[in-house]
């Protein structure tokens, strides 16, 4: 994921997978024709190997068609966001104000590796809206501190130091209110906190609300 500030202030991200797609659609193509012509050179030429090799092409192809681009443009000035996430075989996005944003974070799963039975974590962070939903990557990453950089670099943007509701607000107020975003930006600008620990101290502090 590419991270861009713009002179304006407005934060872009954007995710690319042009070689991936590219490679996929290439070896979709030669993957056949390889198989045939060693098979026709060794002289075991059958069914099993032609299905072997449709197989392993459209696999290969619908890689190519369904990995997607994704761009996020946030701009603080009319505290929007526009996004968008295209593909060889469907494209969708739309505008979302930053009022309907209520939180960024950074989820957590387990996988693990069929060869070496090891387990391994993986993070992404997500935009949640008050439609649900939307992760900020096609894919997860085994280094929590990327998906920390990107989730800061969002959270900085939808409440900036400019936002009235930030500047004048107190932490308490915030979280009651339900105002998670401002509030966490208020405990990291008071405290210098990073935003993992920003976060817990918000919930704490919702928690004892209760």
């Amino acid at each position: 994921m590419k991270i861009e500030k713009l002179p304006n202030g407005t934060l872009v991200l954007q995710e690319s997978w042009p070689l991936l797609r590219a490679s996929c659609a290439i070896g979709g193509c030669l993957l056949p024709l390889t198989l045939c012509v060693a098979a026709s050179l060794d002289g075991s030429f059958g069914w099993t190997k032609i299905m072997g090799s449709a197989l392993g092409a459209v696999l290969l192809f619908s890689i190519a068609a369904i990995v997607d681009d994704r761009r996020f443009v946030f701009d603080p000035s009319l505290r929007t966001l526009t996004w968008e996430q295209r593909s060889w075989i469907r494209s969708r996005g739309g505008q979302l104000p930053f009022s309907q944003i209520q939180d960024v974070v950074v989820t957590f799963s387990r996988e693990r590796d069929l060869d070496s039975n090891r387990a391994y974590d993986q993070y992404r962070a997500v935009l949640v809206t008050s439609a649900g939903q939307i992760p900020l990557t096609g894919t997860s990453s085994i280094n929590r501190q990327e998906s920390d950089n990107l989730a800061d670099a969002v959270l900085a943007i939808i409440s900036a130091p400019g936002d009235s509701r930030a500047r004048g607000s107190e932490i308490d107020r915030l979280s009651a209110a339900g105002q998670i975003i401002d509030a966490i930006a208020l405990v990291r600008a008071q405290k210098g906190l990073g935003l993992a620990e920003a976060k817990m101290l918000v919930e704490e502090i919702r928690q004892k609300k209760k």
